[in-house]
């Protein structure tokens, strides 16, 4: 006896599931927020500060490396080599600066998106439970490349509300 069957199952052409949804641009929301407007500006402020003070280390390592390289002939060996060890040092901080202006930089963001994620997360489950909506889809990206708005309900507006 052979135990193997043979798939003659079809699909059916429409499925008939009335489930009410909501769905928003996380994204779009997120960009209305006083919130999020206050916080790009902060980090551009915070950003612009630390490349000023990267330019100004910079500028001062180029001044000590045309000395150094303007006085390499007539310097003693033990000033020459004190003077390589400066300019290592210099530029070892300046690159230690560097790095930890970006690790700053991204806690910073992170933490304060976290909180405008959140007040948007509570804005959203209001929204939903006072329409009755099982849950939410958010929009942006390739996370929800259909919408039927027979059956989902765009409920951005009343998140906004909820925001204020």
């Amino acid at each position: 006896m052979n135990a193997q069957s043979t798939n003659t199952e079809t699909f059916p052409q429409t499925v008939s599931v009335s489930v009410r949804f909501g769905y928003v641009s996380y994204n779009a929301i997120m960009q209305k927020m006083p919130e999020y407007k206050q916080m790009v500006d902060d980090i551009n402020k915070i950003e612009e500060s630390y490349k000023e003070e990267a330019k100004r280390v910079e500028e001062e390592f180029n001044s000590k490396y045309e000395d150094y390289v303007e006085g390499l002939e007539k310097f003693p060996e033990n000033i020459r080599i004190k003077r390589q060890a400066e300019l290592r040092d210099l530029m070892d901080k300046n690159l230690q600066f560097r790095q930890e202006s970006e690790r700053l930089l991204k806690e910073v963001t992170t933490e304060r998106k976290k909180k405008i994620t959140d007040r948007l997360h509570e804005a959203i489950a209001k929204s939903a439970k006072e329409l009755g909506l099982p849950f939410v889809l958010n929009t942006d990206g390739d996370n929800c490349p259909y919408v039927d708005n027979t059956q989902g309900v765009d409920i951005s507006d009343r998140v906004l509300w909820h925001l204020r």
